[in-house]
Order: structure tokens, then sequence, then C-alpha cells
């Protein structure tokens, strides 16, 4: 009896271990679809486009020249540093002579000419010469500009003051002024003489550092 308990139980456990090669599996595998899969897609990188730099041409400084100024000899530069007077007579002057400028005047004319130079030696034009005398003071007084009487020089002045020759000892005279009526020289005194070869007075200003060339 026990003999066959013991064979129904080697059968029992050897039907056991053969079962599972005898029947097939009864639950199969489960199908995995696509939407169960995990795929890592790999999103390409953006593009970046890049624009060309159109560089401007930078801008060429037009350079205007500056033109040089010539100052044209018509008037001093009067710096506050020169000492007053500027403009002495020159070497020598007075000189009288005979009225050359107005030969058909004759003796009935007498007068004052001349011309005005700066350190240079260049005849200055626009300045303005005073005739006046000590007895008139303030009153009469007679002016010209230098420049416009050319019979004496590019920059020549002529004042008539008599129509008659007249002899005097200091008693006219003259001084040069520049624009804006300021004096650049002193009165300069001069004689007259009832001679009519010596009714032309004859006054050159020059400046100081010049008073030694004439």
């Amino acid at each position: 009896m026990i003999r066959q308990k013991h064979l129904i139980s080697c059968v029992m456990l050897l039907f056991l271990v053969t079962g599972c090669q005898i029947f097939p599996d009864i639950y199969p595998n489960p199908t995995r679809t696509p939407d169960d899969l995990w795929v890592k897609t790999t999103t390409p990188a953006a593009t970046t486009s890049v624009n060309p730099i159109t560089r401007t041409p930078e801008k060429t400084a037009t350079v205007t020249p500056i033109t040089q100024k010539t100052r044209t000899p018509t008037e001093p530069i009067i710096l506050t540093a020169v000492p007053f007077p500027v403009f002495v007579p020159q070497e020598g002057n007075p000189v009288y002579l005979t009225n050359f400028n107005h030969p058909d005047a004759g003796c009935g004319w007498i007068g004052v000419a001349g011309q005005v130079f700066d350190e240079s030696g260049h005849e200055l034009k626009d300045l303005t010469v005073l005739l006046g005398n000590t007895r008139d003071g303030e009153r009469n007084q007679l002016a010209a500009i230098t420049g416009l009487a050319t019979a004496y020089g590019p920059g020549g002045y002529e004042i008539n003051f008599l129509d008659r020759t007249f002899e005097s000892s200091a008693l006219y005279w003259v001084q040069v002024y520049k624009r804006g009526g300021h004096p650049v020289s002193e009165r300069v005194f001069f004689d007259t003489y009832d001679n009519c070869e010596k009714n032309l007075i004859l006054i050159n200003f020059v400046t100081r550092e010049t008073t030694s060339n004439p």
C-alpha cells in the first residue's frame, strides 16, 4: 500500500515537471505597440540665419583750405604796447619845395604834403592828416586822407591852407590820426615863407624804429 502511494506521488511529480513542455504557454507575451515605446527623437537644432554685415564706407572728411589773409599796408596795426607817438617826422623834414603839383597857381598857393610809412617802408593809406594853427585853436582845421594825393606817392596826402605865400614861425602844425579819431603822432609844427620857391612844405611820417632811415 505504501509502494502504491509512493508510485502515485512519483507519477504526479513527473507530470508536474513535464507539464511545462507538454502544454504550450497559456498566457502569451503581451505585444508592445509603438505607443508603448519611448522613442528618443532628437529635434534638429534650429539653424541660425546670419545676415552678412554690410559696412557703410566711412565718410571722408572734407578739409577746406584756410586762405591766409595778406595784410594790405593801408593802416598800421597799432598795439597798445607801442609807446606814443607811433609816427614821427622823417629825418630832415620838413623840406621846402616849389609847388610842382599845381604849377599854374604860382605864388597864390601854399600847402603841406607827404606820405606816411610803416616799419617796412610801405606807404600807408586811409590815415587822416589834420592841419591846424595856434591862433584858431580847434577852429578852421583842415584834413586829408593818405592815399588820395598820388602825386607825392601811393600814400600821398596834400592840404592847401592858404592862397598866398605867408611867413610864419611854428604857427601851423600837422598830426596823423588813425580810424576812430585816435592820434598816432604828436603835432608837428613848421614854418612858412613868403617865397614862391618854398610854398610846398613836404613832411613825411615814419615809425619811430625807422627814424634813422630817411
